[in-house]
């Protein structure tokens, strides 16, 4: 077993010297422990695993436990507030939807992750489909913050429509209402 380099006596030097089963011990043992609200070294720990997750020439198995390192270490910062939510968020729906659309992990696997994704995107909004279809005419009345929240997750929609297809027949339903609506937020 190789023996990783390390910085206060736990925390990795690097994350991509380490094997996936070794990255996912240490999130799971360590890392809200040792890095749990250090921002920046979390977002290095998300960005090394979703990368290693993504990689074409990494065995399927090895791929699939980077992405859950990845999501843990979101999952962490999520609740350690050591990141921004909108980059928790952003970064989940792209790591899903990135693995969705790279091997065929059957239909039941992506329909759940389908769910997965839309979950978290209906997390992500500040407000309910019924606001923008209300508000969607004219913009005018709504809080200038308010607006400036929609124009940030705006850029969600694009993951919404990747994990479309695989959504059950309830929840399709409404992300259609929801991607219909995309085009009219300001």
């Amino acid at each position: 077993n190789r023996r990783v380099n390390c910085l206060n006596d736990k925390v990795p030097e690097s994350f991509s010297g380490m094997s996936a089963d070794l990255l996912i011990r240490w999130v799971r043992a360590d890392a809200e422990g040792t890095i749990g609200s250090d921002g920046q070294k979390l977002a290095q720990l998300i960005d090394v695993a979703a990368q290693r997750a993504l990689q074409p020439e990494i065995d399927s198995v090895s791929r699939a436990t980077f992405r859950e390192a990845a999501l843990e270490a979101i999952g962490i910062a999520r609740t350690r507030g050591a990141l921004p939510k909108y980059y928790c968020d952003r970064r989940e729906l792209r790591i899903r939807t990135s693995f969705m659309q790279r091997e065929d992990w059957g239909d039941e696997w992506l329909r759940a992750e389908g769910e997965m994704v839309f979950q978290v995107f209906l997390d992500a909004m500040p407000i309910d489909i019924d606001f923008i279809e209300t508000h969607s005419p004219d913009w005018s009345e709504v809080d200038p913050e308010m607006k400036m929240d929609l124009r940030l997750v705006k850029h969600l929609f694009k993951y919404l429509e990747i994990a479309q297809p695989f959504l059950g027949n309830g929840s399709r339903e409404v992300a259609d209402r929801w991607v219909a609506q995309a085009q009219y937020l300001p």
